[in-house]
């Protein structure tokens, strides 16, 4: 899926694992990096649906399984994303990673990520209240 993150001002933000480390970190706060730009940043995902055309859909919550220095250390970011449809507003998880490439580089991960339970229940716990309510979800955010 063709993703990009850009700022208010229309910056692209350097790396979308980038934007998805500043939403998982500071939610709607996340800002631009650019030359002083302090512009809220929008992390996009545009979804092709076989037979029915396709969505585009804006990254409104991040849940990380690890924490910057474990990603780095493991070479391996799954996340939980909330994306939320721009035209519907209809909200839908994905599972998704980014992982180390043979040149030490990250790159987008090919499969959904797989997660033991105690990492699923982080990313469950970690989402915002009212959407863990919708699903049903009990217990308090980690």
């Amino acid at each position: 899926m063709p993703s990009w993150a850009t700022c208010a001002n229309g910056h692209l933000f350097r790396t979308c694992r980038g934007a998805a480390a500043a939403i998982a970190r500071d939610g709607s706060a996340a800002r631009c990096l650019e030359n002083g730009c302090t512009a809220t940043i929008a992390y996009h995902v545009k979804h092709h649906y076989p037979n029915k055309g396709s969505s585009k859909f804006t990254v409104t919550h991040v849940v990380r399984v690890n924490d910057d220095v474990q990603a780095e250390r493991e070479g391996y970011d799954p996340m939980l994303l909330v994306l939320k449809d721009d035209k519907t507003g209809e909200s839908v998880l994905w599972t998704f990673y980014w992982t180390k490439n043979r040149k030490n580089k990250w790159h987008v991960g090919q499969f959904p990520p797989l997660f033991d339970l105690s990492g699923f229940q982080r990313l469950l716990e970690g989402l915002p209240a009212d959407l863990r309510m919708s699903l049903g979800i009990r217990g308090s955010a980690a």
